[in-house]
């Protein structure tokens, strides 16, 4: 997860771009065109109210096949409570500032920078069932505009294949 200043974001990646590549051997675009409406019907449930004021949708897979991060959303409404609440509270007071979350899993810390009205957010996620779970949340929340989805893995070398497995010890993105 990285927060940027705008103005320093596109200075960041240009002075980089030579160092990270994106490998990825699928049928997906290079971003996720979030004005198409998903079919697609998961558990979408509201999360926990953090700081008063910020509250937000996430989609979750089947508690059965992750238990750990789908599940511990539905019995405490948050993943991660001390780092998301720690992230609200610095972007809360930089709004200004660009949010890219790398490794997106299941886009809470993504959703939690929408429901702060953070325009500029890039979320990357490499799995398909994850990305097709943020996609919905996105629309659920109607923040098309703020996020740009990135189906993609970033690695330091290029053409190198990269595994994932599903349901690897009760987590399903692992």
């Amino acid at each position: 997860v990285y927060v940027f200043k705008n103005s320093f974001l596109f200075s960041f990646i240009n002075s980089y771009s030579s160092k990270i590549f994106i490998s990825w051997k699928t049928s997906f675009n290079d971003h996720v065109d979030l004005n198409i409406l998903t079919s697609e019907s998961f558990k979408c449930v509201k999360r926990k109210l953090l700081l008063d004021k910020y509250r937000t949708t996430v989609c979750i897979h089947e508690i059965q096949k992750d238990r750990d991060v789908s599940g511990h959303l539905v019995s405490h409404g948050i993943w991660e409570e001390h780092l998301v609440t720690h992230f609200i509270r610095i972007l809360s007071t930089y709004k200004q500032y660009s949010f890219i979350d790398i490794g997106a899993n299941l886009g809470i810390y993504t959703m939690y920078a929408t429901s702060l009205g953070c325009s500029n957010i890039i979320s990357i996620e490499c799995f398909r069932p994850n990305i097709e779970r943020i996609h919905r949340s996105i629309q659920l929340e109607n923040v098309q505009k703020q996020v740009e989805l990135i189906p993609r893995v970033l690695y330091n070398k290029s053409d190198v294949y990269l595994s994932l497995r599903a349901n690897i010890k009760n987590n399903i993105g692992s």
